[in-house]
C-alpha cells in the first residue's frame, strides 16, 4: 500500500481508509453520555431548535437556530424566525434580549431574523483574509422555491441581504442545512447543498449532496455531485447515499 500524503491536514481515524493494518488494536465507537440540557425553548418559539448552528467567535460561542410556529407546514412560511443564543463555555447558554422583533407584545426576546429567509438560516464566520469587516459574519438562507440567499452582518446580530438576487447556484432542493464556508486549503468559498441523485451505477437513487466553489460568492464553478470511493469502509457492500429511496 502506497502511503497517503495528508500534508499538514488533521485526519480522524474513523474507518480503515487511513489504516493499513491493526496489531493489537481496533476502532471502537464509544457510546454518548447523557448530560444536562444545554438549551430550552419557550412555547412561543414553536418547533425549535431547528438546524442549530454553533461556532466559536473569540471568547464566546454563538448559536443560531430555526423557530417554526405552530401550524408550520412549508419552508416558505413567512412566520418563521431565527433565534440566537450565546455561551462563554459552549455548555451554559443564554438568550439575550435583542430588541429587534416584537413577540407577544414585547421586543425583549432573542429573535434576530423573521420571515421566509429564516428557512434554513445557516451562518458562518468568514475567515477569508480579504473579507470586508462589514461582512465578517455571513449566512446562507432560503429554500427550494426562493433559492439560496446570502445575508451579511458586522456583529453577528444585525443582518441584511447582501444582494438583490439569490446566489447563482442551480435550482436544486435547498430544504436542508445548506453550508458555505471559506476553504482555507484551496483559497475559495465552498458550498454544499442537497440534491436528488438518479441513475448512478453504484449509488442507489435518493438524497445526496452537490457542491460548487466560488472566489467571491458571486461567480460559481459548475456544480457537481459528491463522489464516493468504492468500499471506503472496507466493506464489500455497495456504498449508500444519505437517504436512499
Amino acid at each position: 500500500m502506497n502511503p497517503l500524503n495528508l500534508r499538514s491536514r488533521r485526519e480522524l481515524f474513523i474507518d480503515p481508509y487511513l489504516i493499513e493494518r491493526f496489531e493489537g488494536a481496533a476502532l471502537r465507537l464509544h457510546p454518548p453520555q447523557p448530560r444536562e440540557i444545554a438549551l430550552s425553548c419557550d412555547p412561543w418559539e414553536g418547533l425549535a431548535p431547528g438546524y442549530p448552528t454553533v461556532f466559536q467567535d473569540k471568547t464566546r460561542f454563538r448559536m443560531y437556530y430555526r423557530m417554526m410556529p405552530a401550524g408550520w407546514s412549508e419552508d416558505d412560511d413567512p412566520r418563521q424566525m431565527t433565534g440566537y443564543a450565546e455561551s462563554k463555555d459552549g455548555i451554559h447558554w443564554e438568550k439575550p434580549a435583542l430588541g429587534l422583533f416584537e413577540m407577544n407584545g414585547s421586543t425583549a426576546n432573542n429573535t434576530l431574523w423573521r420571515g421566509e429567509l429564516s428557512s434554513n438560516f445557516i451562518p458562518f464566520l468568514d475567515t477569508n483574509p480579504a473579507c470586508p469587516p462589514a461582512e465578517r459574519y455571513k449566512a446562507v438562507a432560503g429554500n427550494s422555491k426562493k433559492g439560496l440567499w446570502l445575508l451579511v452582518s458586522d456583529d453577528g446580530i444585525h443582518w441584511r441581504e447582501r444582494d438583490k438576487a439569490p446566489l447563482a447556484l442551480p435550482a436544486d432542493e435547498f430544504d436542508s442545512g445548506n453550508q458555505i464556508f471559506w476553504d482555507t486549503a484551496n483559497g475559495c468559498y465552498r458550498a454544499y447543498w442537497r440534491k436528488w441523485r438518479w441513475g448512478h451505477p453504484r449509488i442507489p437513487n435518493g438524497r445526496d449532496v452537490r457542491t460548487a466553489t466560488s472566489p467571491d460568492l458571486a461567480t460559481w464553478s459548475e456544480a457537481q455531485m459528491l463522489e464516493y470511493d468504492p468500499n471506503r469502509s472496507g466493506s464489500a457492500e455497495t456504498d449508500y447515499s444519505d437517504d436512499p429511496s
